[in-house]
């Protein structure tokens, strides 16, 4: 990421709040999970948990949504359920963008809609788009109101 403020901190007026949300929502707690937005992330803490965090991001970014698996405690191999949601602070100018369905909630069996591969990396990916303005939205073709 681009150094914009010469090291320092951005000014609070540059951060957005994002409410991110990820783990196993079903009965089996079975699974562990991972959502990463940019460089920031968040991982449930045990199988079988979810958790919620506040994350600030800079204003006129966007950052790149991606759902890793971290685990399972079931012996006859995943099942893949989960919650994962990213959801920015209301007046935030912001866009997610999830054409594969990524965020929402999955499971329990068949269990999410992406694809894991073999390392539990989604092949799935979506965009958190945090507008300067809601200007730039329209120019972009967003419907806004």
């Amino acid at each position: 990421m681009p150094d914009f403020y010469g090291g320092q901190a951005p000014p609070p007026e540059d951060l957005v709040e994002v409410e991110l949300t990820i783990g196993d929502h079903s009965g089996s707690h079975s699974e562990r999970w991972l959502l990463k937005v940019g460089y920031t992330g968040l991982a449930a803490p045990g199988y079988g948990q979810v958790v919620t965090a506040t994350r600030k991001l800079r204003r006129g970014a966007s950052y790149a949504i991606t759902v890793v698996h971290l685990g399972t405690n079931l012996p006859e191999g995943p099942d893949y359920d989960y919650t994962a949601h990213v959801t920015p602070a209301p007046g935030s100018c912001a866009i997610v963008d999830d054409p594969q369905n990524l965020l929402g909630n999955w499971g329990p069996n068949p269990g999410g809609p992406p694809d894991f591969d073999g390392n539990g990396s989604s092949g799935a990916s979506g965009l958190l788009a945090l507008l300067a303005n809601w200007g730039r939205a329209r120019e972009l073709g967003t419907p806004v109101g």
